[in-house]
């Protein structure tokens, strides 16, 4: 994402260097939507909507944290089939930074965080 910077917070998923593969459903679900929001639609050849551009949510005039939300839980119920086994959240934060806003992305799975983006 060229001009802002991405952090990634995990929580309650941890991963390992050595294990390339998981039948953990739970680790499965939080690679999906962790998958989803880090691709920008476009990127996917064959599936054009696949994907979030959290940049331009985050950055554009024009949306406010509640749109993201929604925005964001209807790609996840859309791409992700496993998801409806599941209680998943989007929470959304803004607070200001020192040259622009900055935004928090908080990923609920039954009501536990998993893991949280923070765009500055």
């Amino acid at each position: 994402m060229a001009g802002s910077e991405l952090l990634l917070t995990t929580d309650a998923v941890t991963y390992t260097t050595v294990k390339y593969e998981t039948h953990d459903a739970n680790v499965q679900l939080v690679q999906m939507i962790r998958m989803l929001l880090m691709t920008k639609p476009g990127d996917i050849l064959g599936a054009p909507d696949f994907g979030v551009d959290l940049e331009a949510m985050v950055f554009t005039l024009r949306l406010d944290g509640q749109k993201m939300k929604r925005d964001i839980e209807e790609k996840i119920s859309m791409f992700i089939p496993a998801a409806r086994d599941y209680t998943v959240g989007v929470e959304v934060g803004f607070t200001r930074g020192v040259v622009r806003d900055e935004c928090l992305i908080d990923i609920m799975i039954n009501e536990q965080k998993q893991f949280g983006i923070y765009l500055r």
